[in-house]
């Protein structure tokens, strides 16, 4: 019996150890409830790092299918993405910032636009569309907008995406993951890049100026890319106007984007799809958050986005609503 198990725990030791040095010296050390970035890159955080938010009186509705609506003028729908998913994100401010009811569509689909294009029951007269900076031009690729007649189910599996795939993993494929990318493995580098930026602009303790972004936050496109995104985005407005909703568009900054002035020695490609595409299509409906979220940065306006997540803190939050809100009265 003692043979046997000192025979077994040789051969268990290959599993066992590597699972107790991920465990003891990365998953300890990163907190319950860190951010996407550093879940997906297993990067440790300060346990202490937080960012309070308000209490909220109100509250969006958030991943919604289907709603009925007995007046058109009540209630603004979003078709969003994981920014219109995020617990007190610029969802719960705006709803405060306004008396009708806000209702957020973001789990029929990866593509808010195909969600919008899809819904079938009526949509109140403030529709608003958020999507991530970094998909953008995809997202408006992949939808025929010619076909705007077609609202069946097929455009409902047009897109489904998802960055975190990493959370049903169990420990062992979590380990086993972690070794091959400090082995250098082909296919299996991490999904975060991280930089140093000249001045301090989060607050999280030993990493005040460190950067964590998606290398997906990094993409390149033609200008006629650009300008196909611009014609589909016309399109877009002309279907909603043919159906008496005011539409508004809220590109949500990447991370990268917004940072990357601020990089020492940057060796990152500059990244400017807002700046071909916006010219373009020259539109007041398109909320572009980088015009608020660039003046925050200039002025030192520290965790504007979590540091250790793509997403925006309650600090860039709440200043996303707030433009939000002006845009939408000012074309009252």
């Amino acid at each position: 019996m003692r043979r046997f198990l000192i025979k077994t725990l040789i051969y268990a030791l290959p599993i066992i150890v590597p699972i107790l040095i991920f465990r003891i010296f990365i998953l300890s050390h990163i907190p319950s409830g860190s951010g996407d970035l550093s879940r997906l890159g297993y990067i440790p955080f300060a346990d202490d790092y937080n960012i309070p938010s308000p209490a909220f009186e109100k509250e969006p509705k958030i991943d919604m299918q289907d709603v009925w609506l007995s007046d058109r003028d009540s209630s603004i729908f979003i078709f969003g993405d994981s920014f219109s998913q995020q617990q007190n994100g610029y969802l719960f401010y705006l709803s405060n910032y306004t008396a009708k009811d806000v209702y957020a569509f973001t789990t029929i689909t990866g593509n808010p636009f195909a969600n919008f294009l899809s819904y079938t029951h009526q949509l109140p007269s403030i529709v608003i569309i958020e999507t991530v900076e970094r998909v953008l031009i995809h997202r408006l690729k992949e939808v025929d907008y010619a076909s705007l007649a077609t609202k069946d189910d097929s455009v409902r599996n047009v897109g489904a995406s998802s960055e975190d795939k990493t959370s049903k993993m169990t420990i062992l494929q979590h380990t086993q993951l972690w070794i091959k990318r400090k082995l250098g493995l082909s296919g299996y580098g991490s999904p975060v890049n991280n930089a140093i930026l000249e001045k301090k602009l989060f607050s999280c303790k030993a990493k005040e100026d460190k950067l964590y972004f998606y290398k997906s936050d990094i993409n390149t496109y033609s200008q006629s890319d650009i300008d196909l995104a611009a014609l589909k985005l016309d399109s877009l407005f002309a279907y909603a106007d043919s159906l008496h909703i005011n539409l508004y568009v809220l590109i949500a900054e990447d991370k990268y984007d917004l940072y990357q002035s601020y990089i020492v020695d940057n060796q990152y490609p500059k990244q400017d799809v807002l700046e071909k595409l916006i010219p373009v299509c020259q539109r007041p409906q398109i909320i572009n958050s980088k015009d608020t979220l660039s003046q925050m940065a200039t002025a030192g306006v520290k965790d504007i986005y979590w540091c250790h997540d793509t997403h925006w803190s309650p600090i860039g939050a709440e200043a996303v609503a707030v433009q939000l809100i002006n845009s939408i009265n000012q074309q009252q």
